[in-house]
């Protein structure tokens, strides 16, 4: 499959601070990988932009995701219309399984041409990681699952990990209820991963961040195996 050019934007509210970030990228369907940079004019003291490659970005993930073994991305499936009507929701917990995060946010994409149309609204977010808390690591890859809903909704659901430049370790899920407008749906499960993921960031004047993303993603048929045990009683 040929390469496209990704056109994002992310609007909302996180912790009562307003954000609108805006970027360009690349996804390449042949490698499954997708590049983006994001540009934040100003954000929220409690969060660091680069979470969005966990609880919005990674849609993409989904999206372009290089097929193995005739498994279908949301590209194949949907030829880049789809929505998440239902809304885009996960949660983030530290050690000592304390809630750290919550979000819930829509978005909508759609190809024009050989490009990407991306848009997501935060609808409601709260963060409660430290000052200057920022994300280190990424445990990859980053699990997920696939599997048909309704005659025109795909169910995506991830579990990640991650560490900050403080010493804590966190854990989330996402859960992304695609919507299919052709109701084109997944005739079986799908395994979904991130297998590499690559982020760096920019500070820029007065209270702004770039964030830079690559990040290589994969989709394959899951194979799920009925075993049927016979116990024999005898007396």
């Amino acid at each position: 499959m040929e390469q496209y050019e990704i056109v994002y934007e992310l609007a909302g509210s996180i912790n009562g601070t307003s954000i609108l970030g805006a970027g360009k990228g690349l996804a390449d369907f042949a490698s499954g990988t997708y590049e983006l940079e994001v540009t934040f004019e100003r954000v929220p003291l409690h969060w660091d932009p680069v979470f969005i490659i966990l609880m919005t970005c990674d849609r993409f993930m989904g999206v372009c995701a290089k097929e193995e073994g005739g498994a279908l991305n949301i590209f194949s499936l949907s030829s880049g219309d789809h929505l998440m009507q239902w809304g885009r929701e996960g949660a983030v917990y530290d050690d000592h399984d304390h809630e750290a995060g919550y979000f819930r946010s829509l978005s909508t994409g759609h190809a024009d041409g050989h490009r990407i149309i991306s848009r997501s609204q935060i609808l409601t977010a709260h963060f409660h990681m430290h000052i200057g808390e920022e994300v280190t690591e990424i445990a990859t890859p980053v699990q997920g699952v696939m599997m048909p809903y309704r005659d025109d909704m795909v169910l995506v659901t991830t579990a990640y990990g991650f560490s900050t430049n403080i010493g804590a370790n966190y854990n989330g899920y996402t859960f992304y209820p695609y919507t299919i407008p052709s109701k084109r749906t997944l005739p079986t499960l799908q395994a979904l991963s991130m297998d590499s993921i690559e982020f760096s960031r920019v500070a820029r004047p007065l209270w702004g961040r770039t964030v830079r993303f690559r990040v290589g993603s994969s989709v394959r048929r899951l194979q799920v195996n009925k075993e049927v045990s016979a116990k024999t009683v005898t007396g």
